[in-house]
């Protein structure tokens, strides 16, 4: 169970004791089609699942069979199949069927809903009715043109929606739903009760018809904005898990006897985003001047080291270095040349006219506010040395930080003229989402464009075999580096922290909460009573 000392093997399983979580920002609602943030999917999926489930286990991602048996695939490999688990319930009794498969992609693919995963409508023959029922317990599902079969179940695993109870709800205002608050259950927890912006209390659902009961008693999100008071709770004891340990804290983190760390992968990307709808990031010489300006190794070493650990490392792009050979061994990240930055810059047009210092071209200094969240000490840590380089390439950059919920919605409103965020690994080696210039580039942030990488990532979809994968996800990342939309900062491990006395404990990249319903705790070290 991560870094620390191995417990020593108990008797088995045992029921009771509660896990208390602090999270940093309201996941804002439960709807599983309509999810905002990381945290709401994580939380959702131990509410509510979907046919398959997804896993990235041992290097490789695949789909294991959760609501639904395991998919049956055409001989021309156009149609898969699904057969509902006759045991698949809603908390209310009702039996999960094929309408719920078909309702739910139904509900994703009509724009008034404005799903996360409306571009994936376009892979259908028939996008208005992606799913046929066959009988109650069966779905077919037929796909325009030959995909990736991974890409196939990728689309296929989503989470299921009661059709028994969102039918007649308003499509357009669905994430006001009540039901976002109290959602029906199908998977091993239910929602006690969720008080936005203080905590959501899960409990096992004693329908579930898939998954085995909880040993747990239930479990607790806190909502925590500020970073420091989440991990005075974790030390002081007041929390059980906190699942975004900043570097900087590891190493007293560790000393704790109480408390193991667990380290997932390189998990996490940071990055410098820009607004390329500015006319001042339009011109990718200027971009290219702020990653060459940009002292990357400087970084970690001030802000991704603990002792002797360096536990980050330098990003090329948004696929991880985690997955082997996914990365091209020829793209190597820009080198730190202030001077060649400089250059750079003068070629666009800019100069220090007023010697003040900053650049400036048309009586318009070189300047941008960077935004950032107010609760990411490591990020404002990094906001910090980037100022300081920046500031020598003659660029005068203001850092704004504000709480997570205004970070978001300025970003998703494209109000912003730089920020640092960050992506999470993505095993389906599928970058759409972030860099295709229609309407599956929901996280496409900066308004990037390019059709040689919508080509790109048309060609990723199409691919077959391995290497064909690989030959298109090498072609995304080389055309997206040589234009550097953002500054590619750094990959870096997702840190957790969790109390000892807990036992059967998994993760993976998408969750610090795997198969949360087998965790249990030997009745002489449980601490909650219930």
């Amino acid at each position: 169970m991560g870094e620390g000392k191995a417990p020593e093997a108990d008797a088995g399983p045992v029921d009771g004791d509660m896990l208390v979580v602090d999270i940093g920002l309201d996941p804002g609602h439960l709807v599983p089609i309509v999810l905002p943030y990381q945290v709401s999917g994580q939380i959702s999926h131990l509410v509510d699942l979907g046919p398959t489930e997804r896993r990235f286990d041992a290097g490789r991602l695949e789909f294991r069979p959760d609501l639904a048996l395991a998919p049956e695939r055409s001989e021309d490999g156009l149609t898969v199949t699904y057969r509902m688990k006759p045991g698949a319930v809603w908390e209310d009794g009702t039996p999960v069927t094929a309408r719920d498969f078909a309702f739910t992609w139904e509900m994703t693919c009509d724009e008034a809903v404005a799903s996360n995963w409306l571009g994936d409508c376009k892979a259908f023959a028939d996008p208005k009715a992606p799913v046929e029922v066959v009988d109650d317990r069966t779905a077919r599902v037929a796909f325009r043109t030959l995909r990736d079969p991974l890409l196939q179940d990728s689309v296929l695993h989503r989470t299921l929606l009661p059709r028994h109870v969102l039918e007649s709800a308003d499509r357009k205002t669905l994430r006001g739903h009540d039901f976002g608050r109290a959602p029906l259950a199908n998977g091993a927890f239910r929602v006690e009760r969720y008080d936005p912006d203080r905590e959501i209390v899960l409990v096992p659902n004693p329908k579930s018809g898939v998954r085995s009961r909880p040993h747990l008693s239930r479990v607790v999100f806190r909502v925590v904005p500020e970073y420091t008071s989440r991990v005075i709770d974790l030390e002081s004891g007041a929390i059980d898990l906190l699942p975004d340990l900043e570097v900087g804290d590891l190493q007293r983190i560790r000393r704790d006897p109480r408390l193991d760390v667990v380290k997932i992968g390189h998990n996490s990307l940071a990055y410098v985003g820009y607004n390329l709808a500015d006319p001042l990031f339009a011109d990718p010489r200027v971009r290219r001047a702020l990653g060459l300006a940009a002292d990357v190794d400087a970084i970690v070493r001030s802000v991704y080291t603990a002792g002797d650990e360096t536990l980050a490392v330098r990003a090329v792009g948004t696929v991880s270095p985690a997955f082997q050979g996914a990365v091209p061994g020829d793209l190597e990240p820009l080198p730190h040349d202030p001077g060649r930055a400089k250059a750079l810059l003068a070629e666009a047009g800019w100069a220090d006219t007023d010697h003040d210092g900053v650049l400036d071209r048309g009586g318009k200094p070189l300047a941008f506010r960077l935004l950032l969240q107010a609760s990411a000490a490591a990020e404002r840590k990094v906001a910090t040395i980037l100022q300081a380089q920046w500031k020598g390439a003659g660029v005068a950059v203001e850092i704004e930080a504000i709480e997570e919920n205004a970070f978001i919605g300025r970003i998703r409103e494209k109000r912003f003229e730089a920020m640092i965020w960050g992506f999470g690994a993505e095993p389906r080696l599928e970058e759409s989402i972030k860099f295709h210039s229609g309407s599956r580039g929901q996280y496409n942030w900066g308004g990037y464009r390019n059709p040689e990488v919508d080509a790109a990532l048309e060609a990723r979809l199409a691919a077959r075999t391995p290497e064909e994968v690989l030959e298109a996800v090498h072609r995304v990342q080389r055309l997206v580096y040589a234009d550097q939309p953002m500054t590619f900062l750094v990959w870096k491990p997702d840190l957790v922290a969790i109390d000892r006395r807990f036992r059967g404990v998994a993760w993976d990249s998408y969750s610090p909460y795997l198969d949360l319903e087998k965790w249990w705790v030997p009745k002489g070290e449980q601490k909650y009573r219930y």
